[in-house]
């Protein structure tokens, strides 16, 4: 070993080309949850701009229904709230803008306690669409995450980029 002469190694064309593959195809995935995390944090924000308006329950229950496999039961809470917006009356039937069916019966009868007809509640109205009401704002948790896929497009924009720079320059197999 000592006193031998070392061979420079040609970075080879196929791993760079690999490397270069591999870091756009991390960087295009992370943009690409980049971009669907950022719909979800601005849909779930774009709420916080409609108009608080008075409201009342008019009617609640729990919807039934078989929506997939025989014997998946799913439960959606049901509901119908009035409110009043710019002289007219309009009925909502949202609590958040993405309600969904559920297995947990449970959790929708608690919500059905807190919406009892009758019950005075806050309204949020869209006030270029007044028939699009929603009685709660969705999570901007999505919003609090991008910084995740955000390392692997910058991970990935860093690997490619090296890799392409790297053009078969000799290099010293021994060196780090």
């Amino acid at each position: 070993m000592l006193g031998q002469r070392y061979r420079p190694v040609r970075a080879g064309k196929a791993g760079r080309l690999y490397l270069i593959g591999m870091g756009a195809l991390l960087a295009v995935l992370g943009m690409v949850f980049t971009v669907a995390l950022w719909k979800g944090y601005w849909k779930a924000s774009e709420t916080r701009r409609w108009l608080a308006i008075p409201c009342e329950i008019v009617a609640a229950w729990i919807g039934e229904g078989q929506f997939s496999e025989p014997g998946d039961r799913r439960y959606r809470l049901e509901l119908r709230y009035r409110y009043d917006f710019g002289g007219q009356t309009y009925v909502g039937r949202r609590v958040t803008r993405r309600d969904g069916e559920t297995r947990s019966r449970g959790r929708l009868e608690r919500m059905l306690s807190v919406y009892r007809p009758g019950t005075k509640a806050q309204c949020y109205v869209n006030p270029a669409d007044p028939a699009a009401a929603v009685l709660r704002h969705e999570t901007r948790a999505p919003g609090y995450t991008l910084w995740f896929p955000l390392l692997f497009v910058v991970g990935g924009a860093a690997m490619a980029g090296a890799a392409a720079l790297r053009s078969g320059r000799l290099r010293d197999p021994r060196a780090r």
